[in-house]
């Protein structure tokens, strides 16, 4: 009888603790991120995402920098494996800074630092494994 009191005590911690996910918001945001979008042409629109660890997207639309609007959260392991492969990646040590008219960017936020990959120029294209980073992050955007 003992064991099956333990057992539950064990059971409820453990599903307590799983509960116990942080939730941020846009005011809040962790030290860790990806940002990713686009923008460009006549008006120069930008659309700006930003994904956290723990599956949680937000997206702001606009000429100028606007606010943060929470969209549905995407699967959290999804976003973890883009996390694992910005790292891989070594996005941090890395330089692109080639916009063109229409443009696309990931932005790595690590440690209290940044790094901003923008690609666009006609005949210029990012590194591939760039481009396939960027557009997993565009598909988690878009999945309901």
């Amino acid at each position: 009888m003992k064991h099956l009191l333990y057992l539950g005590l064990l059971g409820l911690l453990l599903w307590a603790s799983g509960c116990n996910s942080t939730t941020y918001t846009a005011d809040s945001l962790p030290p860790e991120r990806i940002l990713f979008g686009s923008g460009g042409g006549i008006t120069g629109m930008a659309t700006t995402y930003c994904l956290l660890e723990n599956g949680q997207l937000f997206k702001m639309e606009g000429v100028v920098e606007g606010e943060f609007l929470e969209q549905p959260k995407v699967k959290k392991r999804s976003a973890k494996e883009s996390f694992e492969l910005a790292r891989e990646l070594g996005i941090m040590g890395m330089n692109l800074n080639q916009p063109g008219d229409l443009y696309s960017f990931i932005e790595y936020h690590k440690e209290g630092k940044k790094r901003r990959l923008t690609w666009g120029v006609p005949g210029n294209p990012a590194p591939e494994k760039i481009i396939l980073l960027y557009k997993s992050l565009v598909q988690l955007s878009k999945t309901p």
